[in-house]
């Protein structure tokens, strides 16, 4: 792996940025670039403005991939890996790359918190930053990143024509459903009886089986085969979601459990959060380390029943 350059020049001190903020104000606070050239399918672009816009109409993220001409790292990341065409095969149509040189935009490294070269940051389309890279790496492992990314940042949305064709229960109207149901028998369910190995693996809504019921942590999740209830219990914290489905934004900020909403999910580093609101989606995915640095992800069932008792 190649070394990362720190940014330790004055002019570079990075100003705090509050996890409420409107990520219209970082949109505005842009400077306007001199850039007007159409971003066309196989190109990385240099404005930033363009591509937010792009974003926006295609509903695909934006990477902004600061570099340096004096960065070595960075210039072997620029000759090997970014202008390869396997990377090219992504950009404009699953993600819109951007290039920054951090001498012409110096303030966008304090904009968007840059201390180390290069960096990659990926903003959704609604310009919330979803992730961050830090340090070159190898061509292998960038295309596993895009791969990442393509996944990762698409929101969840499971109410979608197919999802009513499939699952005629679900009404037709803007209604929320929870992530964490109580069940007759007074159990919790976990991710509404959806599958969450389906869930993890394909990005789909996959109705579990009542024959195929793992528990964990005294919330039970529904699975669709034995296949799936081994992989589950082999390692059930790479598939279970983040607080068992409650919101972290709303713990971290009022301490009361909120369960989330199957409309309300992301994925944030390959694990799964669900949030009461869009507002508080938003909010984490402007800054996840706020709300994730007194995380209280409950390690045993003492602990997740204590959770679990808030929010019944």
């Amino acid at each position: 792996m190649y070394a990362v350059i720190p940014l330790i020049t004055s002019t570079f001190l990075v100003a705090g940025i509050s996890p409420d903020m409107d990520p219209s104000a970082v949109e505005n606070a842009q400077p306007k670039t001199q850039v007007t050239s159409i971003i066309h399918l196989g190109d990385w672009t240099e404005s930033v403005e363009e591509a937010r816009r792009i974003s926006a109409e295609k509903k695909i993220p934006v990477i902004l991939h600061f570099e340096a001409s004096w960065c070595g790292a960075c210039v072997r990341m620029h000759k090997h890996v970014l202008n390869d065409s396997a990377v090219r095969e992504f950009l404009g149509k699953r993600v819109i790359g951007v290039k920054i040189d951090t001498d012409r935009h110096r303030d966008l490294i304090g904009r968007y918190r840059v201390s180390t070269l290069p960096t990659e940051i990926v903003i959704g389309p609604d310009g919330a930053e979803q992730s961050r890279y830090v340090g070159a790496v190898s061509l292998r492992s960038y295309l596993s990143r895009l791969q990442t990314i393509s996944k990762q940042t698409e929101s969840l949305k499971p109410v979608t024509a197919a999802t009513r064709q499939n699952d005629r229960t679900d009404p037709e109207t803007k209604k929320t459903r929870s992530c964490l149901i109580v069940r007759r028998d007074g159990k919790m369910v976990g991710l509404g009886g959806y599958s969450p190995v389906a869930l993890s693996d394909s990005r789909k809504w996959q109705k579990g089986e009542e024959e195929f019921v793992v528990s964990f942590q005294g919330v039970d999740y529904f699975l669709q085969s034995d296949e799936e209830v081994t992989r589950f219990e082999t390692k059930p914290e790479q598939f279970i979601p983040h607080l068992h489905g409650c919101d972290p934004v709303e713990l971290h900020r009022s301490k009361q459990a909120r369960t989330g909403a199957i409309e309300f999910g992301t994925f944030y580093k390959g694990e799964l959060f669900f949030f009461a609101s869009t507002e508080n989606r938003n909010r984490f995915q402007r800054n996840p380390a706020w709300y994730l640095e007194s995380d209280q992800q409950p390690d045993s069932v003492d602990e997740a029943a204590q959770l679990l008792d808030m929010i019944r």
